[in-house]
């Protein structure tokens, strides 16, 4: 004898009831944001660069203050000149070739930040690296009470890894 489709099936089980609702998403899948991708390697590869060429800046900054101090030394109306005046100084001839280095420097890395909060880092030298690039970024270095908060949020971050 077949049962009739009115008539009552199973009762289902408190733990196939929660079971069955823990396996099936909150929003439909249409809505779920894409399911995030171990972007360890290319934040260590990303961050490395824009570390690299902060400090390339830093160095080339060093040696454009050096020359700066030296042409303003021989031109004392070095302020007061137009850029074409200063252009056309052979000692002031580094500056404007350091100044389009960094230009260029800032031009290639230009990319690099946005990328960098959609990768999803799982390892520690990744996600500290990020906070390097952070710190840089920002210029904390004139803002003490912020980088010293930053750096002591790495270092408990690190402590709470060990």
């Amino acid at each position: 004898m077949r049962t009739p489709r009115s008539a009552p099936g199973p009762a289902l089980s408190r733990r196939a009831v929660i079971g069955a609702s823990a396996a099936l998403p909150l929003v439909p899948p249409s809505d779920l944001p894409p399911a995030p991708i171990d972007g360890t390697a290319e934040t260590l590869r990303l961050c490395r660069s824009w570390l690299s060429t902060e400090a390339q800046v830093f160095d080339l900054l060093s040696q454009w203050r050096s020359l700066e101090k030296h042409v303003c030394a021989k031109h004392h109306n070095w302020f007061r000149m137009t850029e074409a005046e200063q252009r056309r100084l052979p000692d002031a001839a580094e500056m404007f070739e350091i100044d389009a280095q960094i230009a260029t420097i800032y031009d290639a890395r230009e990319d690099i930040l946005p990328k960098l909060p959609a990768l999803v880092s799982t390892t520690r030298e990744a996600i500290l690296m990020k906070f390097e690039v952070v710190a840089e970024a920002l210029c904390l270095e004139d803002n003490r009470d912020e980088l010293n908060l930053l750096n002591s949020a790495r270092r408990d971050l690190e402590a709470a890894w060990r």
